[in-house]
């Protein structure tokens, strides 16, 4: 799993690789969990929670490019199931809502954007409305 360490950058915005040969530069963070049972999906997830992120903000360093040091997350002990299995429903279970999300907000941008050009039309008068 890589992502990015500053604090700038939407935690959103995660990279997740799986058996993918890549290069990395400054202020990138490769994870891997030292036991075989967490998955990586789930790891996103759970790197993702709102307490963890709440737990890591206070550990940045740095004042132009705020940061979170590599040492942090070597550290980290985080609770989660044994269960391989359970960590796959669960994680499916979020990628699938992730999913409906983003359809969900092209199509409001979609129609966002339909809304636009129809508004324009009827003010510049090209379109009229009988009332």
């Amino acid at each position: 799993m890589m992502f990015c360490s500053l604090l700038k950058v939407p935690w959103e915005k995660w990279l997740l690789f799986l058996k993918t040969k890549f290069s990395v530069a400054q202020r990138i963070i490769i994870l891997r969990p030292k036991s075989g049972n967490l998955l990586p999906q789930f790891l996103k997830y759970l790197l993702l929670d709102r307490r963890v992120r709440t737990r890591y903000l206070g550990l940045s360093t740095g004042s132009t490019l705020e940061g979170i040091a590599t040492k942090w997350f070597t550290k980290l002990l985080l609770p989660y199931p044994i269960d391989v299995s359970e960590q796959k429903i669960i994680a499916d279970c979020l990628d699938n809502v992730e999913n409906k999300i983003n359809v969900n907000q092209q199509i409001l941008s979609h129609y966002s954007i339909l809304r636009k050009g129809l508004t324009q039309k009827l003010l510049t008068g090209k379109i009229r409305v009988k009332v």
